[in-house]
């Protein structure tokens, strides 16, 4: 958790690292919302269903010791809201399924100009200050399937994730560590960082 001085004085502490193994204190709150919805459809259309599940975050806060919490909400990471939206068309032994992931952007802003007093600390390109890009722009993943099934005890299904090939937000990468990132992009669990796939799946029953 720290690094001595150099070895002429290994004594002396350079660096203290902080990540935390324990907490003081931890606080998460927020509302989720699952909405279902199902239709038969005349002349023997088929069946519709909808399914919604959506998260608002309105806390998220962590305390390393007492007094000194911190809080992530609506950062990289950490947005206020996501949802996931289904729709499936069902007909006999076929089916199509239609999913939507939505993000909401995070921003960084505020925790960078508590750190550096501004957005555009001491770089200057060309004659004018560079500023950095601490917002994560919302993002949309589209996925298609169609499955069909063979009797009880089989099924196929073939489908594409990510149809519209839809990118990581970018952020600027020199960011004072502010926000890790993978590239350009910020190093988080919520955005696919694969692009558009082909995928196939096969199940049976013995």
């Amino acid at each position: 958790m720290f690094t001595r001085g150099s070895t002429t004085d290994p004594n002396t502490i350079t660096e203290v690292r902080d990540s935390f193994i324990n907490i003081n204190s931890q606080a998460n709150r927020g509302i989720d919302v699952t909405i279902e919805g199902r239709q038969e459809l005349p002349d023997g259309w088929g069946d519709l269903r909808f399914l919604s599940q959506m998260t608002w975050q309105f806390e998220d806060t962590i305390a390393l010791f007492e007094g000194t919490e911190v809080s992530s909400n609506g950062e990289d990471g950490e947005p206020i809201w996501v949802g996931d939206f289904q729709f499936e068309w069902t007909k006999g032994e076929w089916s199509v399924f239609w999913a939507i992931e939505a993000i909401q952007h995070t921003s960084d802003i505020q925790d960078f100009i508590d750190a550096n007093g501004t957005t555009c600390p001491n770089n200057v390109i060309f004659g004018q200050p560079t500023c950095r890009d601490l917002v994560a722009e919302a993002r949309m993943y589209h996925s298609l399937s169609v499955t069909k099934e063979f009797g009880d005890d089989m099924r196929i299904t073939l489908g594409v994730a990510n149809v519209l090939d839809e990118e990581p937000p970018s952020v600027s990468s020199a960011n004072l560590a502010e926000i890790t990132t993978v590239g350009k992009a910020p190093f988080t669990s919520n955005y696919d960082f694969v692009g558009r796939r082909a995928f196939i799946s096969v199940s049976k029953k013995f």
